[in-house]
């Protein structure tokens, strides 16, 4: 054999597999370390404010169960962005991409309309729920600076939606870990009034977080303006508003926002119940969030991987490589998810430190984590489904899904639990935990039925069709 033979014979061999595991880990690990620098911002965040007083960081729990609705719900555009480009680049629309990405953005300032009206409303917002007299005044500072000053990071999701949808998860990482490392400096002397700066408490953290967002804004233009042109995805630097376009992204998109909305506002009202039990349990259930929101989010990052892989395949016309790229993506899921909920388990009383030294918030927060842990491989296998059923642009069933077991079984059952039968926190969390169960199960079933890897009419590139 000669010289040449053995080396195409090589190449083969360590050529990755389309839609195999190697695949799926390379463009999910930067996504993953992405996502999960977030949410360590948002619990370092939630430690640093422990630090202040247990009323601060319950004020910040109960803002935030507010604020993820909100925030998700008008969001929407920034994942359908990546669903349009993900097809559109497969199909080698290149040109596509670039135009959905603008298109996008001009969405998000009516999504920023929206979020202005409702911060400018946010103390009604925090009283309907009725929580401790002492959370309302804090909660509803943070949630006006944040809600007022979010149009940076509506950007900043749609932009990183189009670099994930052509592939690309390492720009959104470094850009990512600039702005949470500039989050993390100004939240320290804020909070805390160092270094000359006043001591703002929960205003100091809700003022970083706007700003940091803000830095990155500046730099993701930046970066898609100057790569659009050199490789092709712009025309020219800015393109008109294209109402076709815009109307495609908001036909496959918005029932991703309808889908975050539901799930996310029947977990704000759950938190808000158990807000009404008292300052310690809300405290105990933001530290439980806190660690619940950064393994789901290391998950996520493989199930939004999942979304890029199976549109690009759908959209060059190769079923067979989205079908595998969804069985990679469970795999990967599961073994990492399932390895966090036993460290999470192993780990809870550590965990919990780093949050509270107040005994009486650790020793609840302690018996929550086991709940959290529990969580990890059903929201892995809801994960997976969710990652492949976007990817095919099919979004309408996980919204039906989410509606009929959050809001026709879940809250139903923790107003049981809770005002009838006095189940306390505990018994809140097992309503949860079990809400998490069918939610995984139901999604994989309808994801691995087909639908998760067949394309849907909803999407708006060519793809090709997938046997069940």
């Amino acid at each position: 054999m000669s010289i040449h033979t053995t080396s195409r014979a090589s190449s083969s061999r360590s050529a990755p597999v389309a839609g195999g595991c190697g695949e799926v880990a390379r463009l999910a690990v930067p996504l993953v370390f992405s996502l999960l620098s977030q949410s360590l911002m948002a619990a370092m965040e939630a430690a640093l404010l422990g630090h202040v007083s247990a009323i601060a960081q319950g004020a910040v729990g109960l803002a935030w169960a507010l604020l993820w609705p909100l925030q998700l719900g008008c969001n929407w555009s920034g994942i359908g962005v990546q669903i349009c480009v993900a097809q559109a680049y497969g199909a080698q629309r290149h040109s596509a991409c670039g135009n959905f990405a603008w298109q996008g953005l001009y969405i998000n300032l009516l999504a920023w309309a929206v979020l202005v009206v409702a911060g400018l409303g946010s103390a009604s917002l925090i009283q309907l729920s009725g929580p401790d007299p002492a959370l309302v005044p804090p909660a509803a500072q943070y949630l006006r600076i944040v809600l007022l000053g979010s149009l940076p990071g509506l950007c900043n999701l749609t932009l990183v939606g189009f670099f994930r949808g052509i592939g690309d998860s390492t720009t959104p990482l470094l850009v990512t870990l600039l702005v949470e490392g500039i989050n993390t400096l100004l939240a320290v002397l804020l909070i805390f009034g160092l270094a000359g700066c006043p001591a703002l408490g929960v205003a100091g953290a809700a003022y970083a977080s706007v700003t940091a967002a803000s830095v990155g804004t500046l730099i993701y233009l930046r970066c898609f303006l100057r790569r659009g042109q050199r490789l092709g995805f712009l025309t020219r630097a800015w393109l008109p508003f294209d109402r076709v376009t815009c109307r495609r992204i908001v036909h496959v998109s918005w029932p991703i926002g309808a889908h975050a909305t539901l799930e996310m506002s029947a977990w704000s009202l759950f938190t808000a119940c158990l807000a009404r039990l008292g300052s310690v349990e809300a405290a105990a259930h933001t530290i439980a969030l806190r660690v619940l929101a950064l393994a789901y989010m290391a998950g996520y990052g493989i199930a939004v991987a999942t979304t890029t892989l199976v549109g690009q395949y759908l959209g060059a016309e190769n079923p067979a490589a989205a079908r595998r790229s969804m069985r990679s993506s469970l795999i990967l899921v599961l073994g990492l998810l399932g390895g966090l909920g036993l460290s999470i388990f192993v780990w809870r009383v550590p965990l919990v430190r780093l949050f509270t030294q107040d005994p009486a918030v650790g020793a609840m927060a302690v018996s929550l984590l086991v709940y959290v842990a529990l969580f990890q491989l059903f929201d892995a296998l809801a994960l997976n489904a969710i990652g492949a059923l976007r990817g095919a642009g099919h979004t309408r069933w996980p919204m039906l899904a989410v509606l009929v077991l959050n809001w026709g079984l879940f809250i139903p059952s923790v107003m049981l639990v809770l005002f009838v039968w006095h189940g306390g926190l505990l018994g809140g969390w097992r309503v949860a935990l079990g809400t998490a169960i069918l939610t995984g199960l139901t999604l994989l079933w309808r994801a691995w039925r087909g639908q998760g890897a067949s394309p849907s009419r909803e999407a708006p590139a060519p793809s090709g069709g997938m046997d069940a």
